[in-house]
């Protein structure tokens, strides 16, 4: 029962969590350019160190991509950076975590 619920409440808010998922995937792009820059590494080079097409790596930076914990965790491994580090976007969220709004929906979710 508690999934239905959820499903409900995800159904009620699209708004709102595709604002989170956005902000998720653009912090991620964000992490991971400033990582090639810190390292002084092109597009190519970081590529090749995470064993990856270009072109994937494009679209990681776009913002537009899904991190899964796989990604995250092989990012994390490749750059020897805590997974922990990757996910540090909390700056994006400054005053989301206490938005009325959200907070409903970790409330009906929960």
């Amino acid at each position: 029962m508690k999934s239905e619920s959820r499903k409900k409440s995800y159904k009620a808010s699209p708004h709102q969590l595709k604002l989170f998922k956005t902000r998720m995937n653009n912090a991620m792009a964000r992490t991971i350019q400033d990582y090639i820059e810190e390292n002084n590494l092109t597009k190519l080079s970081f590529a090749q160190l995470m064993k990856k097409d270009p072109a994937t790596i494009s679209r990681w930076l776009s913002g537009d991509h899904n991190f899964t914990i796989e990604t995250l965790c092989d990012i994390s491994f490749k750059t020897r950076t805590p997974i922990t580090e990757l996910l540090n976007c909390h700056y994006l969220f400054q005053g989301y975590w206490t938005n009325p709004q959200f907070t409903a929906l970790c409330e009906r979710v929960n």
